[in-house]
């Protein structure tokens, strides 16, 4: 059976800062580039990678967040196998760093599958150190959640907490997909490749995550709506964070 983590790629033009943003948050990078502007990060479960925008082979522009998914246990080849079995459509490819896949959505777009490497291409492995137990949230706008969370099933995530016509998490864990009622600002996505917000969950009392980041030096503040209590924070692009309680 094959595992799948959630992990999001964020694309943006100061990969140093985006960096050291998701540290802040709990993260431990995993790898890096030899030019330091690429890392791919652990959260406590789920991954971020951190990726230049300039140069970008999905034409991807500062400040997006593509969904990716990593292969656990396994490589991309067998996954596509797997989720073709499933009777989704999906391509594979190698490129210099690997080999990946892509699955299409629903609505036309394509995810990619990577997998983790044995030789790494001149990379560099940063076995050290424990991430924090924050977990890596994607949120993806959805006018059909039967439809979506029937489609994320077949990547091994199931429908957990108490969900309602607004929200429902989904998780497999390895991190989570949040489905989201789609609004005005947030359409669903049928961009060629596909396209989410990134959020985390944590275990952890919220007042501590926000003490972290300012003593990391990202004014973060607690806010409270009508539904819950969550972490504001702009990350270095200007883009809002929000951190929630794990469900």
């Amino acid at each position: 059976m094959t595992t799948y983590a959630v992990n999001l790629y964020r694309f943006t033009d100061d990969p140093a800062a985006m960096i050291a943003f998701y540290q802040a948050l709990g993260l431990c990078m995993r790898v890096t580039s030899g030019d330091g502007r690429f890392a791919l990060l652990q959260a406590g479960a789920g991954w971020v990678a951190v990726h230049p925008a300039e140069g970008s082979d999905t034409g991807a522009t500062p400040g997006e967040t593509q969904l990716v998914f990593l292969v656990e246990d396994g490589d991309a080849a067998a996954a596509a196998s797997d989720l073709q079995s499933k009777g989704l459509q999906t391509r594979v490819w190698d490129e210099s760093y690997g080999r990946h896949a892509v699955v299409r959505t629903p609505l036309g777009s394509n995810v990619w599958i990577n997998e983790h490497q044995d030789d790494l291409y001149g990379y560099r492995a940063h076995p050290e150190g424990q991430p924090g137990p924050i977990q890596v949230c994607a949120i993806h706008f959805s006018a059909d959640f039967a439809r979506d969370a029937a489609w994320f099933a077949h990547l091994g995530l199931r429908p957990v907490g108490e969900g309602d016509a607004w929200w429902q998490a989904l998780d497999g864990g390895h991190g989570r997909v949040g489905l989201h009622h789609v609004d005005p600002g947030h359409p669903e996505c049928t961009a060629e490749t596909a396209t989410v917000d990134a959020g985390f969950e944590t275990p952890e009392p919220l007042a501590d995550v926000v003490a972290r980041l300012w003593a990391a030096g990202y004014p973060a503040e607690l806010v409270t709506d009508e539904f819950l209590t969550a972490v504001h924070v702009a990350d270095p692009d200007g883009r809002l964070v929000q951190v929630h309680a794990l469900s």
